[in-house]
């Protein structure tokens, strides 16, 4: 596919984003575009278009996908898939990969999951509680995307009762700084919104969904609404975006949780993160524009989707491996698997101490007797 034009790009920024949003999206596009680029010739059907032959994905294909999501997100893949079908130019040539490669572009730009992890992973791949999720035939397109995010309840309208609330000190050792300072976590980018807060302990890796810019925008075109808060995901679906609580969660686990603006050190480890040559985060990371309303959120604002990745951050905190030889041996020697031993050497300690202070006590003896049996005159 061909790199997208200015006009192109602003006509799927409206789309997804709303009219009135003028954003930097280049990150969001540089996906779109890599994404894009892998997928194989499909054309829709228009009443001036041409009714045969094949050129590639087009922009104009994923506006139309996108359109067919949003009117029924509670149809399933394989109701989406015919509804598609039925759409695509009868005189074109297409597979059935060519539809379903348009059907993940479109779920791609409007929620930034992949519809089909699975196909990228053996069965048995996980990493802490995720699990690669695709979208199943007879599944609805809101089934797929709560079963993607972890925190979505049976009943959305029953408000949450697991949320965690971060305040204190447990809130101030998550920040980027410390977490790197006493972990050694490198940060790394990653498309997926579903893997974000994800912390690989066999690389020491935390990988964070860094398209601040697209949290923005999908915030702000929902700000109009009295609770955005309590918008359902169905609600959110239909009008193309995500449901806020999910968007106001993720950017503030970014600028207010692992850089907040007030730690300089932290700001700093994301000022690299965005400005490094290659694998660089979005720029709307760093700009702390004020698009968190905060008057829209309570003082107790829990984390629903996030909270439980946060909290094993905070519990890898609290017991830190060892980082050096010293450290690594009185681990390994004080854990529980190794009782006898620590007994046997606090015994040991004691006897020691126990012999250090006869011996203190019996030179003082000596000295006394000296001291008495030649006085000093």
């Amino acid at each position: 596919m061909k790199t997208l034009t200015d006009e192109e790009e602003v006509e799927i920024s409206q789309k997804i984003f709303g009219n009135s949003n003028t954003g930097d999206f280049s990150a969001f596009f540089d996906v779109y575009n890599e994404f894009a680029s892998k997928s194989t010739a499909l054309k829709f059907g228009t009443p001036s278009g041409p009714k045969h032959g094949s050129e590639p994905l087009s922009y104009k294909t994923t506006l139309q996908v996108i359109e067919v999501l949003s009117k029924n997100p509670c149809a399933k893949r394989k109701n989406v898939l015919q509804e598609m079908r039925r759409i695509i130019n009868s005189g074109q040539h297409t597979t059935e990969e060519e539809v379903q490669q348009a059907l993940r572009m479109a779920v791609r730009a409007t929620t930034m999951t992949d519809c089909d992890a699975k196909r990228h992973h053996g069965t048995d791949y996980a990493i802490a509680d995720y699990t690669p999720v695709s979208w199943a035939s007879g599944e609805t397109y809101i089934e797929f995307f709560k079963r993607s995010i972890p925190g979505f309840r049976s009943n959305e309208h029953v408000p949450p009762t697991d949320d965690v609330v971060l305040t204190g000190d447990t809130k101030d050792s998550l920040t980027a700084w410390n977490l790197k300072k006493e972990l050694r976590i490198k940060f790394r980018k990653t498309d997926d919104l579903a893997r974000h807060l994800l912390f690989d302990s066999d690389r020491n890796v935390l990988f964070l969904f860094h398209h601040a810019q697209f949290l923005k925008a999908q915030i702000g075109k929902q700000l109009d609404t009295d609770d955005p808060l309590s918008r359902t995901i169905e609600d959110s679906l239909k009008s193309g975006s995500l449901p806020p609580r999910l968007l106001f969660e993720t950017l503030y686990s970014l600028q207010d949780i692992l850089f907040p603006p007030h730690d300089n050190r932290s700001a700093r480890i994301l000022e690299k993160l965005v400005y490094k040559r290659r694998n660089n985060f979005d720029r709307g990371c760093i700009e702390y524009d004020g698009c968190l309303p905060t008057d829209q959120l309570p003082d107790n604002f829990g984390y629903v989707h996030w909270g439980q990745r946060l909290l094993r951050l905070h519990q890898h905190l609290r017991s830190r491996p060892p980082r050096n030889k010293l450290e690594r041996w009185l681990h390994k020697k004080s854990n529980e698997g190794n009782p006898l031993f620590a007994a046997l050497a606090a015994l040991c300690i004691s006897i020691c101490v126990g012999i250090i202070s006869i011996g203190l006590a019996g030179v003082q003896i000596w000295i006394g007797w000296m001291a008495w049996k030649h006085p000093v005159r």
